[in-house]
């Protein structure tokens, strides 16, 4: 499954992989969760409100992706909200834009 569909208890299900805790959280929904790891792996979100890029338009939707020194920059990710666009990006990082469906 492509991460950036991901969403609900298999984005959380993803990003608990990724912090290695055995509980699926609702990261993708609740800042408390999500939150800190948006701060831990340094994530940078940007809100778009109506905006075309690549050959897309993005209208109210959020955009996420990993903050580094590197170039070019790392892929950015997008939700309806920033929690969701903050832990596709994550999982994506970490696993790359494919995950198993249905682990």
């Amino acid at each position: 499954m492509q991460v950036e569909h991901l969403q609900g208890k298999w984005l959380d299900f993803w990003v608990a992989r990724v912090v290695g805790d055995g509980a699926s959280l609702p990261y993708s929904t609740d800042w408390a969760g999500g939150g800190p790891l948006i701060d831990r792996h340094h994530i940078n979100l940007q809100y778009f409100e109506n905006y075309e890029m690549d050959s897309r338009m993005l209208v109210n939707e959020w955009g996420a992706r990993i903050t580094t020194f590197d170039y070019p920059p790392s892929k950015r990710y997008y939700g309806a909200t920033a929690l969701i666009a903050a832990m596709r990006c994550l999982v994506a990082t970490e696993f790359g834009e494919d995950v198993p469906e249905g682990v």
